[in-house]
């Protein structure tokens, strides 16, 4: 057989190729996880707001906050769960301690979200928002 003729890789050159990829890929993988887990925050920042301005109409109805996010039109569990189940969102009494007068939203972050640094949203009737570790952290990106 004559070397001349043969055509293809060889094994070294393979083995080579293989290394270089595994390389990038240990490189590329965390920070595509890292972009993703900041973009599927934005479900619960979105979640969030739209629990506000649900119990904002509640209230205009009923001159009172709801704890019970059953009670606001348009959601069906509580604690009511995002649309790809990255967040489980939960109402509370907020600074005044009374249901009746404040509240406080909160977005706890499940499944594959829960290893995001974020781990939390906060959004209270007075707008305020906050998280954890921090709002910084939270609601800049």
């Amino acid at each position: 057989m004559d070397r001349k003729n043969c055509s293809g890789f060889t094994l070294l050159e393979l083995m080579i190729t293989l290394a270089i990829l595994a390389i990038v890929t240990s490189i590329a993988y965390p920070a595509y996880m890292g972009y993703t887990q900041v973009a599927n925050r934005s479900e619960g920042k979105v979640a969030l707001n739209q629990i506000v301005m649900a119990q904002e109409r509640f209230f205009s109805k009923n001159n009172t906050y709801t704890s019970n996010i059953t009670a606001l039109s348009g959601f069906t569990a509580n604690p009511f769960i995002t649309e790809h189940g990255y967040y489980t969102i939960t109402a509370s009494p907020g600074s005044t301690g009374d249901i009746a007068t404040s509240f406080i939203i909160t977005a706890t972050a499940q499944g594959g979200q829960s290893a995001d640094s974020c781990t939390g949203l906060t959004l209270d009737s007075v707008g305020v928002k906050g998280g954890t570790p921090s709002k910084e952290a939270c609601w800049t990106e």
